[in-house]
């Protein structure tokens, strides 16, 4: 259709050394639940649907992305389901070590546990 696109989004640094520990913790709010973890060198985002929501989605209740980081605090997170484009996840505002935020959707998602 010849419209305007957005720009291409950045690339993963694969270098990039992290702490992968401070990003990890369970981030939620009312209806969404975030869980980031290390595993293997590699950090990870599962997305926890409620199982009504995951039903109405034909989704399992967890959805398991990894997280490919772009900088210390931005991420790029592919999908395996052709359906969904990669999206871009920031991680952030960190106090004693630890992230307060997961950004993701449009929305910061706080910091409720460990």
């Amino acid at each position: 259709m010849g419209g305007a696109r957005g720009p291409d989004l950045p690339k993963p640094d694969p270098a990039l050394k992290l702490d992968l520990s401070k990003y990890e913790g369970v981030y939620e709010r009312l209806g969404a639940r975030y869980e980031v973890e290390a595993e293997g060198g590699k950090l990870y985002l599962t997305f926890v649907l409620n199982p009504m929501h995951a039903r109405v989605l034909d989704k399992p209740e967890r959805i398991k992305y990894e997280l490919l980081p772009i900088d210390e605090t931005h991420f790029l997170m592919p999908s395996e389901d052709s359906l969904e484009d990669t999206q871009t996840v920031a991680i952030y505002d960190f106090k004693n070590g630890a992230a307060q935020y997961v950004h993701t959707n449009a929305r910061g998602i706080p910091r409720a546990g460990n």
